[in-house]
């Protein structure tokens, strides 16, 4: 927050350029870093510190997740396209993992006192600068005591703009288990610390290490050597490396089906301006609710009779709905579990891949267990929210009450999140399952589609026939 001279406030204590030292006057014993964020423009929001990191270490440190950045003077009156922002970091040293620290802290430019940060009881620096995509240098880091630590995976993931990792080539690894996607994407980074001598006795998984890393000269001889200490290594890297490729055929033709999707309603005019059909049918699912509208939208602009055919809502007359909460969409579902504080407890979600970023603003990824479909769009989805890969439930069709009730036991689940798709969508097997378990559950309703006449809806084939026969006839 700034006041009117553009200070920065740091919990109701006032921090201007020169009284750092005072703020931080009883934390001597702490590891204090300077950090340097590039500001693009007046408003723009920053984020300091990585959100899981911030909320699982909020009491141990003297910092802010984000914050405004407005009125600063000396911005609008700068000749250059960018302005710098220094802010002071106080950690305490009870802190035991140090994983997501700066995770998507994209406009984090440098950080200075890294070589003092104490990392002796650290066991964990996975994702620890993962998609900081302006930070272009990194202090010596020669001395850190990384002994202890297993995980070094997507460390320095997505860090684009690095030019130059030194001083790591002494680190001790001896212990560490997961290097993959450690250097993933850092697609400037042309000097590397010599790190074939690794100790990689214990490493198991090294997959994607220097994925997309077209200037770094080394990497192949550095693989060649972590392969001959364990040739495991190899065969899982080229399977990744394959997996990987597959993965971004995919991407593209995602980047594809969603250009298709915005110019969706344009192809659906330009499909009758060259045939002049008489009826549109819309047969999507019931959450398609962007296809549903916008076949509504043009029905009404073209004076197009449209039929909406989809599958019938369930019948919620002869079922206990004591333990049901009803909301309208996935934002309101995270809410509505904080509101009952269960957002603390482990929470299946029953809703599919493509719910789950609406949810997870509220909900934290560690307490979260999706069920999804075996495939690539939707494991990547889970990978890109942070969803650990020991919570991915994976799924083979409509799951049976019993079924149902193993998964909830298993995961000692307090609450099921799902929504309103109707028998053919399981719903009836999910609330049963959970009442009988006395289990919570958050129910989405099935979206509005404004412009839709009610009349216009078919629950089966033989309706749909008949609503052609009655169209046909006007």
């Amino acid at each position: 927050e700034y006041t009117e001279y553009g200070q920065l406030k740091f919990e109701g204590e006032y921090l201007n350029g020169n009284d750092d030292n005072e703020f931080f006057k009883n934390d001597s014993n702490e590891n204090i870093l300077k950090i340097n964020y590039k500001i693009h423009s007046p408003g723009e929001m920053i984020r300091l510190v990585g959100s899981k990191f911030y909320e699982n270490n909020k009491d141990k440190c003297k910092m802010v997740i984000c914050f405004a950045v407005s009125d600063l003077l000396e911005f609008y009156e700068s000749k250059n396209d960018e302005s710098f922002l220094t802010v002071t970091l106080a950690l305490s040293s009870k802190i035991t993992d140090l994983s997501y620290m700066f995770s998507e802290c994209s406009s984090l430019k440098s950080i200075s006192n890294l070589y003092d940060l104490n990392i002796n009881n650290i066991t964990n620096i996975s994702n620890m600068f993962y998609g900081c995509s302006s930070l272009d240098s990194l202090s010596d880091i020669s001395n850190w005591k990384t002994n202890k630590i297993t995980d070094m995976s997507h460390m320095f993931h997505g860090c684009s703009s690095l030019r130059s990792i030194p001083f790591i080539s002494k680190w001790d690894t001896r212990n560490v288990t997961d290097m993959s996607y450690m250097f993933y994407g850092c697609s400037s980074l042309s000097s590397l610390d010599d790190i074939s001598k690794w100790n990689t006795d214990k490493v198991n998984d090294i997959s994607l290490i220097f994925y997309n890393c077209p200037l770094l000269s080394d990497s192949e001889k550095i693989l060649n050597t972590f392969y001959q200490k364990n040739y495991i290594l190899k065969e899982k890297e080229e399977m990744m490396m394959k997996e990987e490729e597959e993965k971004n055929k995919i991407e593209n033709k995602e980047k594809i089906r969603l250009k298709n999707e915005r110019n969706k309603k344009k192809e659906i005019i330009k499909i009758y301006e060259k045939t002049k059909f008489d009826i549109l049918i819309d047969a999507t699912h019931p959450f398609a609710s962007h296809i549903s509208q916008t076949a509504a939208e043009i029905s009404e602009n073209k004076k197009i009779p449209l039929i909406r055919f989809e599958r019938p809502k369930f019948n919620f007359e002869n079922i206990n709905t004591e333990n049901i909460y009803f909301v309208d969409n996935f934002i309101d579902a995270g809410l509505e579990i904080k509101k009952l504080k269960l957002d603390k407890t482990n929470i299946l979600h029953f809703a599919g891949a493509n719910t789950m970023k609406d949810i997870l603003t509220s909900i934290d990824t560690k307490y979260f267990y999706p069920r999804i479909l075996k495939s690539e769009e939707s494991i990547k989805k889970c990978e890109e929210l942070g969803v650990k890969k020991n919570h991915i439930i994976f799924m083979n069709g409509i799951s049976t009450k019993k079924e149902n009730m193993n998964l909830i036991k298993k995961y000692n689940a307090k609450v099921i999140i799902t929504k309103e798709s109707g028998n053919t969508g399981g719903i009836y097997e999910k609330i049963s399952a959970a009442n009988e378990l006395n289990t919570k559950i958050i129910l989405v309703n099935r979206p509005k589609i404004s412009k839709l006449n009610e009349k216009n809806v078919a629950n089966n084939l033989d309706e749909v026939v008949e609503k052609i026969k009655t169209v046909s006839k006007i």
